[in-house]
């Protein structure tokens, strides 16, 4: 029980440490607003932690991505990705006594992505957003094609708050050559970020 609360523990650590980097950042582009008009730079940041209890294991996900991007028109987005995973995965033993040694696995990922946005309303858009990221798991290495569904909330003309909640997955691991195709649209697994266009 003790190693499951430190697991948890661990992940609220890393989620204040970035929302805390988040708020850094906010606050320095909200001095730079006021001195500068609406411009073409886009910055964004997602956080993803979930905890499911799987039968006989918990499976826990803390992920973090970082994008740098440039508008090539008001509706058009293209930059660079950034993707951090881990995933714990915890055998129960016996009720609540787990397995003092989780099983983790961490994940990067370095590619292009492209956003595209439809408005909904002056503060609400839906976004489909395409990234090819190179990733590297353990001693493999893969390619992985994500299409999001993107709900994007634009607080002010700067600062926008996106949610998405699953999409479309194509992962290639190119040393077990072994091809994976998921679609999920999993209300339980919401990643939520924020986006700066300055």
């Amino acid at each position: 029980m003790n190693n499951k609360l430190n697991l948890r523990i661990t992940m609220i650590k890393k989620s204040m440490l970035l929302l805390a980097f988040i708020a850094m950042l906010t606050n320095g582009l909200g001095q730079e607003s006021s001195q500068r008009e609406f411009g073409r730079i886009f910055i964004a940041g997602g956080l993803n932690v979930t905890s499911v209890n799987n039968n006989n294991n918990i499976d826990n996900t803390f992920g973090m991505n970082l994008a740098l991007g440039r508008e090539v028109s008001d509706e058009l987005v293209v930059g660079l990705l950034v993707t951090y995973v881990e995933y714990y995965e915890v055998s129960i033993i016996f009720g609540d006594q787990i397995d003092p040694t989780p099983n983790k696995i961490e994940q990067f990922g370095f590619g292009i992505f492209a956003r595209q946005k439809f408005t909904i309303t002056d503060k609400l858009d839906f976004v489909s957003q395409v990234s090819v990221r190179k990733i590297q798991e353990g001693g493999d290495s893969g390619l992985n094609i994500n299409i999001l569904p993107v709900l994007n909330y634009q607080v002010t003309n700067t600062l926008g708050i996106d949610v998405n909640f699953g999409g479309l997955v194509y992962q290639n691991n190119s040393d077990t050559e072994v091809s994976t195709y998921l679609f999920d649209l999993d209300l339980q697994n919401v990643n939520v970020g924020v986006n700066f266009t300055f």
